[in-house]
């Protein structure tokens, strides 16, 4: 069985061994009185002196004042647990890092892309005829038609092979530089 240890709430007074409840915290004892278990571990402290065993550390108490008494290991763990006062401000200053890796995220990478894709849309609907444009493939196509309201261009992208795109496809308008620029200009010297 495997309450075999103390047998029915038995317990040891002595040499000899009586029958009794064991009485637990909370349980009416005689006259009022209240009774309570103290739970030892093996040698250690007294029970490493008396050397009664088991039975003596799980004894009944029943003080000569009448209180009850019941030692409780968590009560200096409860003690210990206490927080600090000022709980709000600790929040806070928990809180400030993830708010402040938010924020450089939010500028170094989503504010930056988002006002990639804003100029791309743009550049999408301004679109015309004679626009040298590279689609996502690497094509380099000149626009020959662009239909209003649709997302189909008609381009050319060899002499008389003219295909037909879609808008998301095109990544880039390539621009040609006009001979006046100071970049195409050949200093001479």
């Amino acid at each position: 069985m495997p309450d075999e240890g103390i047998r029915g709430g038995q317990l040891q007074r002595g040499d000899r061994w009586r029958g009794q409840a064991l009485k637990r915290f909370g349980d009416a004892g005689e006259g009022g009185q209240q009774g309570g278990i103290i739970h030892g571990f093996p040698g250690i402290g007294r029970d490493a002196i008396d050397g009664k065993g088991r039975a003596a550390r799980f004894r009944a108490i029943t003080p000569e004042d009448g209180t009850s008494t019941m030692w409780n290991p968590f009560a200096i763990s409860v003690a210990h647990a206490q927080d600090a006062a000022g709980g709000a401000a600790g929040i806070a200053m928990q809180i400030m890092p993830l708010v402040l890796i938010f924020v450089v995220f939010y500028f170094l990478l989503i504010r930056p892309q988002q006002k990639k894709m804003k100029d791309h849309r743009e550049m999408l609907t301004q679109l015309k005829r004679n626009d040298r444009v590279v689609t996502a493939g690497g094509i380099v196509a000149t626009i020959t038609k662009v239909k209003e309201g649709s997302d189909e261009i008609e381009a050319e992208i060899a002499p008389n092979v003219r295909v037909m795109l879609v808008r998301g496809t095109i990544t880039s308008v390539v621009r040609p530089q006009a001979a006046n620029d100071q970049g195409s200009a050949v200093k001479s010297g």
